[in-house]
């Protein structure tokens, strides 16, 4: 079994003048989108150092969370409520689950959708298959929701147990498995590649960390120079993007986005930084030629993107030697019922 063991390549991702960005999704050619907060929170694509901003007309709020192998964005906005959207070069699409707040949080190669929904009833992922919308409830369980899809259609996100906390699970082929990460107290799983490699965070008493879980092996992900880490998607690739947080001890205070690849991979942005074996501080921020909303912006006092490669070394729980002993695999008819994923009415 391969172990994602060893160094990680990090790359800072900031949006120009923002105190919050966050990296959400990852596709195969390293396209990224995520949202940034300045004067209200905006949607953004990072495509190879063209930065650009997501807004969805007559939206007081925008996220791109989501984008597959077509450039096909997913996302959410608030304008008398919360929508899901889809972003299709431009063409806005809302998704609305009737009566309800509306999230998209991510889509895959053939256009399947999920996010999750809430209701009366609570919260409830879902999947929308060409319009098709079919909620998934976690049996045992409240508070559904649903965060990634891979290519073939197997389903991530989270869940609040009736007995132990939240947990994140996936959902393939009928087959519910919750994913509980050894001496967390909360576990949510964000995003899953087409190899399985599932993607998420978990808290424990040392905080807030980012995970890795490639086949119930499970590598803990800490950005250098952050307090806390979130790890929101992941590609084929085996590149993952999230944020963490800084404290401003290393003179850079509060949430950015980041991209990461382990080191040796000829993947993405962190291929132009491969030769760089040595720790590399928050202080050496290179920032590359970007795009703005139509205008360009270079260097200076005001860059666009902030690409900060930093190698760490992880291993965590993965290279400790500790799996997922705690993972339950439960099939329909012995856990989870056929009432797990119903069409909605």
């Amino acid at each position: 079994m391969h172990k994602m063991c060893g160094s990680y390549t990090f790359t800072t991702i900031d949006a120009p003048g923002a105190f919050f960005t966050e990296a959400s999704g990852v596709n195969a050619s390293g396209t990224i989108v995520g949202d940034f907060q300045i004067n209200g929170s905006h949607g953004f694509v990072d495509d190879k150092g063209i930065f650009t901003t997501i807004d969805m007309p007559g939206a007081f709020t925008t996220a791109a969370t989501g984008i597959n192998a077509s450039g096909v964005i997913v996302g959410n906005y608030f304008s008398n409520g919360f929508h899901g959207l889809v972003d299709d070069k431009g063409i806005f699409t809302t998704i609305d689950v009737p009566g309800a707040s509306t999230s998209a949080t991510g889509i895959n190669a053939s256009g399947v959708i999920v996010g999750d929904y809430t209701d009366s009833n609570g919260s409830h992922g879902f999947v929308d298959d060409k319009g098709t919308l079919t909620t998934i409830d976690a049996s045992g369980g409240f508070f559904t929701q649903a965060s990634g899809i891979n290519d073939r259609g197997a389903v991530v996100g989270s869940y609040i147990s009736n007995t132990n906390g939240t947990l994140g699970f996936v959902y393939d082929k009928g087959t519910f498995t919750t994913i509980d990460v050894p001496g967390a107290s909360i576990t949510e799983a964000r995003g899953i590649n087409a190899s399985g490699v599932i993607v998420g965070d978990y808290t424990d008493s040392n905080g807030f960390h980012g995970f890795v879980d490639d086949k119930g092996t499970f590598t803990t992900i800490d950005v250098p120079g952050g307090s806390s880490t979130k790890v929101l998607g992941i590609n084929n690739r085996g590149v993952i993007v999230g944020s963490y947080f800084s404290d401003g001890t290393n003179g850079f205070y509060g949430t950015h986005g980041f991209e990461a690849s382990a080191t040796g991979k000829s993947v993405s942005m962190s291929d132009l930084f491969a030769s760089q074996a040595s720790q590399i501080s928050m202080s050496d921020l290179v920032p590359r030629s970007t795009k703005i909303g139509g205008q360009s912006a270079q260097g200076g006092d005001s860059p666009g993107v902030l690409d900060n490669p930093m190698v760490g070394n992880f291993g965590g729980l993965a290279c400790a030697g500790i799996t997922d002993t705690s993972m339950q695999v439960m099939p329909n008819g012995n856990g989870p019922d056929s009432a797990f994923a119903h069409a909605l009415a």
